[in-house]
């Protein structure tokens, strides 16, 4: 009887795939007790939504059966011991038929830390990865996480830029109004004017960025499915996403992103052209406020390039405070 029982535990610890269908109400227990320091309201989402696919365990082994895109839009290892989940990496394929895939969620439980678990969850994922005919692999790191830095650089991933996580809560009623600068008009962004957001997307994301975010080298107009997606994201959640530009000789210069994240949450998104930042960003961010009118609880997310010193230095001066900053990481497969 004893002899049966070891072999069985010992069959049940160690590396294995995750799945969706029994792990993820641990799988989020694990990432909030190993991030819940950093990772502010929209981790804690992704975290209440883990909890909220858990309840879904049937519905997960179905569609993990008949749907091979579905096996591959969220997959993944855990580790396990005595029946508990105390390590996870999650792999992503970062769109239907994309040789790219995405590393997140690389979480080992602090009891566990120094066993070399997080190495074998992230050798596996690489190695999953490429067996489903990846060519890249990416994740993101905190750019104080040095342990994880050091683990990421000899499993061969090369650093290519550094973005700022930053958030403010609360209205904005103290905070000046937006005042367009001499010689720039600002005005409203519209479907027929992808050309000139491409146009700036060349100008201001650095070439590695425009890589990482699948940016093309030649534009191309949104597509209906994107429209229509809009359209039901502004019928849902009260507002939709709203997109102003600053012009400078007919020319589009500058623009800011507020696109709703929930009920009371946004996310702002900033570009400016290396030849106008310091003139652009706060009439930018106030612009945005002004369309937000945050109330007392309203939350406003922004994840901006390191790079861009003068964006980040606007979003402070109204009122955003800095999480943290990260990494974009890579390896070649």
């Amino acid at each position: 009887m004893t002899s049966m029982a070891t072999s069985r535990l010992t069959r049940t610890n160690g590396l294995r795939l995750l799945d969706p269908g029994r792990d993820l109400y641990q799988v989020a227990d694990l990432i909030e007790e190993a991030f819940a320091a950093e990772m502010g309201e929209p981790g804690f989402a992704a975290v209440r939504e883990l909890r909220a696919m858990a309840a879904m365990g049937p519905v997960w082994w179905t569609l993990s059966r008949l749907s091979a895109d579905f096996q591959d839009s969220f997959t993944g290892f855990v580790w396990e011991e005595d029946g508990r989940i105390v390590g996870n990496v999650t792999l992503t394929r970062t769109g239907s038929g994309s040789s790219r895939w995405q590393i997140s969620n690389v979480a080992v439980h602090r009891d566990f830390r120094g066993r070399g678990i997080g190495r074998r969850l992230m050798e596996a994922a690489i190695a999953l990865a490429s067996e489903r005919g990846g060519e890249w692999v990416l994740l993101q790191v905190r750019h104080d996480n040095m342990p994880a830095l050091h683990l990421y650089e000899s499993l061969g991933f090369e650093s290519l830029y550094a973005s700022v996580e930053l958030y403010r809560v609360g209205p904005a009623d103290l905070l000046p109004p937006a005042s367009v600068p001499a010689n720039y008009t600002l005005r409203r962004l519209g479907a027929g004017d992808w050309r000139s957001r491409h146009a700036l997307q060349l100008t201001a994301v650095s070439a590695v960025e425009r890589w990482v975010r699948n940016i093309p080298q030649t534009a191309r107009p949104p597509s209906w499915g994107r429209r229509a997606a809009e359209v039901i994201s502004a019928f849902l959640l009260g507002g939709g996403p709203r997109t102003e530009g600053l012009f400078a000789g007919g020319r589009l210069v500058a623009l800011v992103e507020t696109r709703p994240q929930g009920f009371d949450a946004w996310r702002l998104t900033m570009v400016a052209a290396p030849d106008v930042r310091g003139q652009v960003e706060e009439t930018l961010v106030a612009r945005s406020l002004e369309y937000i009118r945050p109330g007392r609880k309203t939350r406003v997310e922004s994840e901006h390039p390191a790079s861009h010193e003068e964006g980040i230095t606007a979003l402070k001066a109204y009122g955003f405070q800095e999480r943290r900053t990260l990494i974009t990481m890579r390896r070649k497969l």
